[in-house]
């Protein structure tokens, strides 16, 4: 019950943001608002189920390689310290797990999905089809896993990066300075990767994009166009067929 309390707090906090400190003007609940909830409830309840239930027979499996002293030695930092370097581990992973997204043809047909809403707010951040939500869990969590570093800090990057998440698809025209960026990124930051015009750059925080060459921002002007060329069904089980569907010439 708290989980689910704290879910619909955010829910409300967020639309009262965007309604307040819009950086487009749009209806709240606009064309693909219940969608976005059913890839939320699946992915959250199915998927993160799943994948937590295969690391439990995938962390004894592995145990002889995560009982090193690399491992040894981040178990017995300190809980701060441990957040930390999850944090910048696993911002890594995603950067090339997203980036792949975009270049290897097969898994940008799973991430097409993502990229289809044309309407951004904080609800298009859970627009994920499950088998790319699975392998993201798996590709970042993973070097997690082997290096040893706890599931309580596990847990606390996962909520961080949905917080993250949400904030930065959100529609709100918040200007943060730069110099804070490598802890709060402006929403904005990220909406230019949904541009129509900007696809291929911003894949994950803003000094590993700069670090890779992928990196782009305008102060003097915002994104105005978002989706794709590819044309993406709009309900559910549309988007779950999808990435299964022959191309036409």
């Amino acid at each position: 019950m708290p989980f689910v309390v704290a879910i619909a707090l955010i829910f409300l906090l967020f639309i009262f943001l965007e309604k307040r400190y819009p950086l487009h003007r749009k209806k709240t609940f606009r064309q693909g608002w219940l969608t976005d909830l059913t890839h939320y409830f699946v992915n959250q309840y199915l998927v993160d189920v799943g994948v937590f239930l295969l690391a439990i027979p995938l962390y004894v499996l592995l145990g002889w390689a995560i009982d090193n002293p690399l491992s040894i030695a981040i178990a017995t930092q300190s809980a701060s310290l441990q957040f930390l370097e999850a944090v910048i581990i696993a911002e890594l992973a995603f950067y090339w797990i997203h980036r792949a997204a975009h270049t290897i043809l097969w898994l940008w047909r799973f991430h097409a999905i993502h990229h289809s809403s044309e309407q951004l707010d904080f609800l298009s951040a859970v627009r994920f089809h499950p088998i790319e939500m699975a392998i993201a869990r798996v590709g970042v969590g993973l070097p997690l896993v082997l290096l040893g570093f706890s599931a309580e800090t596990f847990g606390w990057y996962l909520i961080w990066n949905a917080l993250n998440s949400v904030f930065i698809h959100a529609n709100i025209r918040w200007q943060i300075p730069m110099w804070m960026w490598w802890i709060v990124v402006a929403p904005r930051y990220h909406h230019w990767h949904h541009s129509k015009d900007i696809l291929n750059k911003n894949f994950g925080h803003p000094l590993i994009d700069l670090l890779f060459g992928t990196f782009y921002y305008s102060s003097r002007k915002i994104p105005m166009g978002y989706g794709i060329t590819e044309i993406v069904p709009s309900s559910y089980w549309g988007q779950l067929r999808y990435p299964w569907k022959k191309k036409k010439n």
